[in-house]
């Protein structure tokens, strides 16, 4: 429910401080960054790819209209992120 910011009442956790200012080139740049801050670890070529086809963008469209604006799609993409097999064995 974190992804989602269904917490407990009064609490809430701003998913967007997740995004890197200024904004890295590329999709598959800001993919790695939140991934990496989120996880702790990097993404491996076909994560990175899942990702990029989870969100609808090619790894190297420009970062200028990044779809991770839109919060719902952010939820979903954290919540996909702190699913990873990677990040769950530890």
């Amino acid at each position: 429910m974190l992804a989602h910011n269904d917490l407990a009442d009064g609490v809430t956790a701003d998913l967007t401080v997740q995004i890197p200012n200024p904004l890295p080139a590329t999709m598959g740049e800001i993919i790695d960054a939140v991934v990496l801050r989120i996880t702790g670890s990097p993404v491996n070529a076909i994560e990175r790819a899942a990702y990029a086809s989870f969100l609808g963008v090619s790894e190297a469209e420009t970062s200028a209209n990044s779809p991770l604006g839109d919060a719902a799609l952010l939820g979903d993409f954290v919540g996909l992120t702190l699913s990873r097999p990677t990040f769950q064995y530890r």
